[in-house]
């Protein structure tokens, strides 16, 4: 939503504008109407997003009891998580995870 809400922003300008390395000239006459509806929601978008990575941060901050260990061992790379393997872990499972690092490696 936010890419198409801020393209149609600067579309709806009027003007020409550069897109990656591209200079695209003006593709739409100026309409302050449309123009505004695309930056409220692309405003709207950013505000949405923005709550939604803070709940998903926060999250993390009130865990259930065994939930913090393996969610945070889920968000580290697989090559850190591999040393993190606990003890009980079964060996099977070990051995599994370092034959999928050693093929991801070679």
């Amino acid at each position: 939503m936010q890419p198409i809400t801020g393209l149609g922003d600067v579309v709806f300008h009027g003007r020409p504008f550069t897109l990656f390395i591209w200079q695209v000239p003006a593709l739409f006459a100026p309409d302050a109407a449309i123009r505004s509806l695309f930056r409220e929601a692309h405003e709207l978008g950013a505000k949405a997003l923005l709550a939604l990575i803070g709940l998903h941060a926060g999250a993390r901050a009130f865990p259930r009891p065994g939930f913090a260990r393996r969610c945070t061992q889920r968000m580290l790379p697989l090559s850190i998580r591999i040393s993190f393997l606990s003890a009980r872990a079964n060996a099977g499972r070990r051995m599994l995870v370092g034959t999928l690092w050693s093929k991801i490696t070679l």
